[in-house]
């Protein structure tokens, strides 16, 4: 080890720091996670916002990462998600802008997007497989499958258990996007 890291290790040492217990704290800075093979220098890394380094939120989490589905029929699509159990929030004919809790999950068709020419825009058949999905985690995760069986919503994945510790199953939305239900395996009551 290099004279300046080996203070620094000794100098976390003294004050109760453990590089074993506090895999981030290596001096240049470098993170894992247990996606990642290899370590990320931090320094690399570009903030493109000051909030970022000052932790202040710009908006509440809830209203970040927010997913907006492009749908064939608004109708269609609004009627599939309340049955799930989502609520309006707003209603704007052609954009709807539903909640789970306090998240929200936006559709709308084509028309919404007015500055493009909705005619010239072909959606796609849905796919076989959705190519995203979204998890909503409810305590009950064996109900959920008896309702969307019910309502004869068209199933990706059947339910069980997980080797990620979760309960779930994913079913489609009428456009082909996945709709991901699950319960923590140590919850599930199956």
């Amino acid at each position: 080890m290099e004279p300046i890291i080996t203070f620094i290790v000794l100098l976390l040492s003294l004050r109760g720091f453990s590089l074993e217990a506090q895999p981030k704290l290596i001096c240049s800075q470098l993170i894992t996670n247990k996606y990642m093979h290899e370590p990320i220098n931090r320094r690399h890394l570009q903030l493109s916002n000051n909030h970022h380094r000052e932790n202040k939120k710009y908006v509440a989490s809830t209203e970040q990462l927010v997913t907006e589905i492009v749908v064939k029929d608004i109708k269609r699509s609004t009627k599939f998600y309340r049955e799930l159990g989502f609520e309006i929030l707003r209603d704007a004919g052609d954009f709807v802008e539903l909640t789970w809790e306090d998240h929200q999950l936006y559709i709308a068709e084509l028309s919404a997007y007015h500055e493009i020419a909705s005619d010239d825009v072909e959606l796609p058949e849905p796919p076989k497989f959705p190519l995203a999905n979204i998890r909503i985690m409810v305590p009950n995760v064996d109900d959920y499958w008896k309702l969307v069986k019910e309502m004869g919503a068209q199933i990706v994945i059947p339910i069980a258990d997980r080797y990620y510790g979760l309960r779930d199953f994913i079913i489609s939305d009428p456009d082909g996007f996945g709709v991901r239900f699950a319960t923590s395996s140590s919850q599930s009551s199956s």
